[in-house]
């Protein structure tokens, strides 16, 4: 798969579960995900092409901080601030540098 999470992913609002891991994937993580109500796994690891932040409304209008959350965004070009909302899920994996927040001494 390659391309960029197209913006009209936000109509899938009853997804719980994506899974991108290792795709050729590119640009950033598109701000209509936070209409994705029901999302709670969101593997985003070895997207080598992925860039941006992660927007802090997709962390706050889903379910990614309900317990047993799963967050995958390491191996990939984010950068900036992990949103603190994210912090307590067990789930959380991502790259420090050149992501920060939560434990990350940055």
């Amino acid at each position: 798969m390659s391309g960029t999470i197209p913006s009209e992913i936000g109509l899938c609002q009853n997804i719980s579960y994506l899974d991108l891991e290792e795709t050729r994937i590119s640009g950033s993580i598109p701000v209509e995900m936070a209409n994705m109500s029901y999302l709670s796994d969101l593997l985003l690891s070895e997207i080598e092409l992925l860039t941006g932040t992660f927007p802090y409304v997709v962390a706050n209008q889903t379910m990614l901080t309900a317990p047993g959350a799963t967050i995958r965004i390491n191996g990939t070009m984010l950068t900036g601030e992990v949103p603190d909302v994210l912090c307590p899920v067990e789930g959380l994996v991502f790259d420090c540098p050149p992501m920060c927040g939560c434990d990350c001494p940055c």
